[in-house]
């Protein structure tokens, strides 16, 4: 049973690489941003940022229904600050990350904004050594 949380910050391809992990897992896929509570949706259609007190709630129900699903699964969530995923593992502990960090060149040498997950025509992706970290569940901690 492997039960997975692909994070990384928007735009960075979570649901796609995700989609094909959970593919690959032959396991249900989970996309977190169809989880948040009315009002933090409203937030964000309105490009208000949340804060963690609107984060609370909806990393507590991605754990709960983590929790409550027997069998590997798939999270897509940006779980970015050591605290969203230490709150995640109160409900999995055995939760795992993928932690996606990129860097999207086009084949002129500057750097794109392009998905790498998407196979923009004309652009080479490379993922970079990993972290000077012990493991990858402690990424950079994002203001």
């Amino acid at each position: 049973m492997t039960k997975l949380v692909v994070m990384g910050v928007a735009g960075s391809g979570k649901s796609a690489l995700a989609a094909r992990l959970a593919e690959a897992l032959s396991c249900p896929l989970i996309e977190g941003d169809d989880f948040h509570p009315k009002e933090s949706q409203d937030k964000m259609r309105n490009g208000i940022a949340l804060d963690d007190a609107d984060r609370e709630p909806w990393l507590a129900r991605l754990g709960e229904l983590m929790a409550s699903r027997p069998g590997s699964q798939v999270l897509t969530c940006s779980a970015l600050k050591r605290r969203y995923r230490e709150r995640l593992r109160l409900f999995v502990p055995e939760l795992l990350f993928v932690y996606i960090v990129y860097q999207c060149y086009s084949r002129k040498g500057e750097k794109a904004a392009a998905n790498p997950w998407d196979g923009a025509e004309g652009l080479e992706w490379t993922l970079p050594s990993p972290p000077p970290y012990h493991t990858f569940e402690t990424p950079p901690e994002v203001k």
